[in-house]
């Protein structure tokens, strides 16, 4: 007979109605987690996402908030907390990109990707530590970019703070330690993008890669779990990209 007082494990995924954050949510509730389902805009698939997640026999609540207003970071932590009970796993999947270089970048679009790409992981991590009220091991996982090693000019400002973001995987890993583990995925192309590039284009550049294949969300959920399931691993980054760092 389980405890009455037993609380399940509880994972927050921000942006996690659509694309790679939906299969994150997923795979955790498959791995046995509540789902706390953040979103902004995508209000429907939030809901459809929040069903595949019951189907899976698991909690799952939803929360709406901005977190490009970083001042409703620590809301949403609380809201979850409340809901829940506890929060054990934080995954940063909300981002914001565009295409612009270095000299056209408005100062309007580098807050954007700053806040939402940087400061809003910053905070979230922040008020999690500060707020468990559990035994266990927390976990934080960033989801950043292959190419934060690179120096890419089509994407400056979201570039920047992917990089950014790299680096505070690494700081808070050491000043979370050994409380909370905090650890990085960064996936190279894994989905067709709104802009045009299709399959036939994901398939070209995986040929070129040295595993001569693009890799898929699936892949990018997996690298999330195994760094959850790892209590030896911090301040790691997972290149899920087919190799794609490597050139």
């Amino acid at each position: 007979m389980m405890d009455a007082n037993f609380i399940p494990s509880v994972a927050l995924v921000t942006g996690g109605a659509v694309r790679v954050g939906k299969v994150i949510a997923l795979s955790l509730a498959r791995a046995g987690y509540d789902i706390a389902l953040h979103y902004c805009s995508s209000q429907e698939e939030a809901k459809k996402t929040a069903s595949l997640i019951e189907k899976e026999g698991r909690k799952v609540t939803l929360h709406k908030y901005d977190l490009a207003d970083v001042s409703q970071c620590s809301a949403l932590i609380d809201d979850v907390m409340s809901q829940h009970g506890a929060l054990d796993v934080l995954v940063n999947n909300s981002s914001v990109i565009h295409e612009i270089s270095f000299l056209d970048t408005p100062e309007e679009v580098f807050d954007l990707q700053m806040n939402l790409n940087y400061k809003a992981p910053f905070f979230l991590t922040q008020y999690f530590a500060k707020n468990r009220k559990s035994d266990k091991v927390g976990n934080v996982v960033n989801i950043l970019d292959t190419y934060i090693n690179r120096s890419a000019q089509p994407y400056f400002s979201y570039l920047l703070s992917k990089k950014v973001l790299a680096e505070l995987t690494k700081m808070s890993a050491r000043a979370l330690g050994p409380v909370i583990r905090v650890n990085g995925v960064a996936p190279g192309i894994v989905l067709p993008s709104p802009g045009g590039r299709g399959e036939e284009y994901m398939a070209a550049r995986g040929k070129k890669l040295p595993l001569a294949s693009v890799a898929n969300t699936d892949y990018v959920a997996n690298a999330v779990l195994q760094l959850i399931d790892n209590p030896a691993v911090t301040g790691q980054i997972l290149y899920i990209d087919g190799g794609e760092h490597l050139i």
